[in-house]
């Protein structure tokens, strides 16, 4: 498919149910996505074609590819990187598919979505507060100089002084050694209690201006050498709200949303 893009709305509060090969373009706190939809005609595209679609010079330019298949209250959700990999988890894609959800959908809350990295619960009051739950297995171990947290997707946490002044190619030549099937990379710096700053390096996409899943992690990888279990977690995107609940396992982020605009594929 080649690509031939058309704008045919933007910040539109109803969507267009009706075309093929509607995408949209939407974004958590500067991670932004693309979004097609398996019931208006989509069908799974392959690495070459989402790589092409990826690229911000040529194509539409997305930090992640969503594609959300199913039904109401039976959704299931799939995320790739910008370098057709396949990404199991994706926390700001989950704020973003919710807001998709409510408005294309008028979804009532909460709705448990399905994939890769497990079930998870979303919720959404409005689009600066939409709540994802992570409620699967959270794994969490030492690997190295930091924390091997896994909430769906693989993250390496590190702590460091200052993540502005701190580079991602040391940590990124070892991660290779630890995690040869590849990791996201964490880099946190403590703040005030309960407040932290991170920058993140994702697989597949490089640093991004936000990660949810990482905040979640990051905000999990801490509750193991303290009791604090709330955490207000600054990226360069924005910020998100995290509650950490180590009795039932779950991580819920809050923060918020945004639908940049609605486009066609023409070619």
């Amino acid at each position: 498919m080649s690509l031939k893009m058309t704008i045919i709305s933007k910040n539109k509060s109803k969507l267009n149910k009706r075309m093929t090969d509607v995408f949209h373009k939407m974004q958590g706190l500067g991670n932004d996505f693309m979004l097609i939809d398996a019931t208006l005609g989509w069908s799974l595209p392959d690495a070459h074609i989402i790589r092409q679609w990826a690229d911000r010079r040529t194509g539409i330019g997305f930090d992640q590819l969503i594609y959300v298949s199913g039904q109401p209250n039976n959704w299931r959700y799939q995320f790739f990187n910008a370098d057709g990999s396949e990404a199991e988890q994706c926390g700001n894609g989950q704020r973003a598919l919710a807001l998709y959800l409510s408005r294309q959908y008028q979804a009532t809350w909460p709705q448990v979505v399905d994939g890769l990295g497990g079930k998870v619960s979303l919720s959404v009051i409005d689009e600066d507060h939409i709540k994802v739950i992570i409620q699967g297995a959270i794994e969490c171990h030492s690997v190295g100089a930091g924390m091997h947290v896994n909430v769906g997707n693989p993250h390496w946490v590190l702590v460091v002084d200052d993540v502005q002044a701190e580079g991602f190619k040391h940590w990124r030549e070892q991660a290779k050694l630890f995690f040869p099937q590849g990791v996201n990379i964490e880099l946190v710096e403590q703040s005030e209690p309960g407040e932290i700053v991170i920058r993140i390096w994702e697989r597949g996409t490089g640093e991004t201006q936000a990660c949810g899943s990482g905040a979640c992690a990051a905000a999990w990888a801490l509750t193991m050498d303290n009791q604090q279990s709330t955490y207000k977690v600054s990226m360069h995107g924005g910020i998100l709200q995290v509650i950490c609940d180590r009795n039932q396992g779950t991580i819920c982020m809050t923060g918020s949303a945004r639908h940049v605009f609605q486009g066609v594929i023409t070619g």
